[in-house]
C-alpha cells in the first residue's frame, strides 16, 4: 500500500480519539478557544473628591478589561486606581474606603479629555475583604466607566 500525504494525519487523529477522558482533557486545555465570557461586567460611576468604588461585590472576582476616564472638568485630574478595602458593612458602590490593595496604579486625564485604557489580558481584582471592586480616588468631575467580566 503507498502512504499518502494524509495519512500520518488521519493516523493522529484516530490516535487521539482514543486516548482515555483525562489524557483528552488535558490535549484540549492545551487548546486557546474563544468563548464570550460567561458573566460581562459593565459599571459606570461619577468621581467624587474622595473615593468612588466600582464591581460585583462578593459575587466572584472582577477581570477589567478596559477602564475609560472622562475628565469633565477645566484642570488635569491625577486619579489613583487600586483594589479598595471597604469599611466593615460596605460593600462595592459606596465611598467607605478605609485602605486599599493590588493592582494600583495612576492615571492623568488632561481636562476636557478622556483617557481609555485597555488590558488584554484583563487585569484582576480578586476581592479583599470579600469584595472584588476597583476605587478610585481624586476622581472629581470624572466619569468613570469599567468593563470586564466576574469569574
Amino acid at each position: 500500500m503507498k502512504l499518502q500525504a494524509w495519512m500520518p494525519l488521519a493516523a493522529l487523529c484516530v490516535s487521539t480519539a482514543i486516548l482515555a477522558p483525562a489524557a483528552q482533557a488535558q490535549s484540549r486545555a492545551a487548546l486557546v478557544e474563544l468563548a464570550q465570557p460567561s458573566r460581562p461586567f459593565n459599571d459606570s460611576a461619577n468621581g467624587s473628591a474622595s473615593y468612588v468604588t466600582v464591581g460585583p461585590g462578593a459575587v466572584g472576582k472582577l477581570g477589567v478589561t478596559a477602564i475609560t476616564l472622562s475628565n469633565l472638568g477645566t484642570t488635569a485630574r491625577t486619579i489613583f486606581v487600586f483594589a479598595p478595602v471597604m469599611q466593615n458593612g460596605f460593600s462595592c458602590g459606596s465611598t467607605n474606603v478605609i485602605g486599599g490593595s493590588q493592582p494600583r496604579f495612576y492615571v492623568v486625564v488632561p481636562a476636557s479629555q478622556t483617557v481609555h485604557l485597555t488590558y488584554p489580558t484583563p487585569m484582576v481584582f480578586p476581592g479583599v475583604g470579600g469584595q472584588s471592586c476597583v476605587a478610585f480616588g481624586s476622581a472629581a468631575n470624572v466619569d468613570i466607566t469599567v468593563n470586564g467580566f466576574v469569574n
